[in-house]
């Protein structure tokens, strides 16, 4: 069995991305694939993934405005390398074999999976 960690930017329902996993999750093979989801918060969407079958973890990370001034990014930043801790720890703990990302906003997941040398 493979254990995907995916990484959404928001715990609320909304966007194509939220609604792709919903779809996702419905119909993933769970012989073959475990999902896991990190959240940056608890929201609308948390209970549709626990209902989906999901493991669903929060790291808490800023992403309710666009980071273009330098003081956003200073702010985002700050946290960074803690939620990257948080998120190897998620991978080592849970033995993910995927990452997926599909955010800018939440690129601390393709950091860690780099770091944990794996895709």
């Amino acid at each position: 069995m493979k254990n995907i960690l995916y990484m959404l930017c928001r715990g609320n329902l909304g966007g194509g991305g939220e609604n792709y996993l919903i779809i996702l999750l419905r119909y993933l093979d769970r012989n073959k694939f475990k999902p896991i989801v990190i959240v940056p918060e608890e929201g609308a969407l948390t209970p549709v993934l626990r209902e989906l079958g999901a493991k669903v973890y929060t790291i808490p990370v800023v992403t309710d405005k666009w980071l273009g001034n330098d003081r956003n990014w200073y702010s985002f930043m700050k946290e960074f390398p803690e939620r990257v801790k948080a998120i190897l720890n998620i991978i080592h703990s849970e033995k993910i074999n995927l990452v997926h990302t599909h955010s800018n906003f939440v690129f601390d997941g393709a950091a860690a999976a780099k770091i944990a040398k794996i895709p």
